[in-house]
Formats: C-alpha cells, structure tokens, sequence
C-alpha cells in the first residue's frame, strides 16, 4: 500500500522525463527558427548596385562603350 513512495522513486521520474524531453525540443527549436543567422552570399551589404555591375561589365569588356552609356542613362533617368 506504498504507492506514493513508489511513484516518487521510480514511476515519478519517468513522468517527468517526457515533459523535459519535450520542453528541451521546444527550446531548441525556437533557438533554431529564431536565434542567430548565418550571412547569405546575397546579403546586401555586399550587394552592388546596378551601376556598378555596368562599370565592371565594361571593364571585363562585355559590354561595349556604348551599352554602357546606355544603361547609364537608363539607370541616372530613374
């Protein structure tokens, strides 16, 4: 008639376990969705304007003169 005893030596513990187990997970998931984050290759600080990929077009020669006169028109007009 010791139930109460048993329950906290033995039967308690595995009771708990699986509320722990589960807060554990919660923790770590809400860690993964909304903790720190990894920079991008695309993050933009390190993005270039429009401008800029023109200029470096032309100086990796594929774009004439011209086109890039062009696309600077285009892009100062907007």
């Amino acid at each position: 008639m010791d139930y109460g005893l048993r329950m906290m030596m033995g039967g308690g513990f595995y009771f708990w376990l699986v509320p722990l187990v589960i807060f554990l997970f919660v923790v770590y998931s809400g860690y993964k969705a909304f903790g720190p984050r990894k920079k991008s290759v695309n993050s933009n600080s390190d993005s270039k304007t429009p401008l800029e990929i023109a200029k470096s077009s032309l100086a990796n020669g594929e774009i004439s003169e011209e086109e890039y006169e062009k696309i600077k028109r285009k892009l100062v007009k907007d």
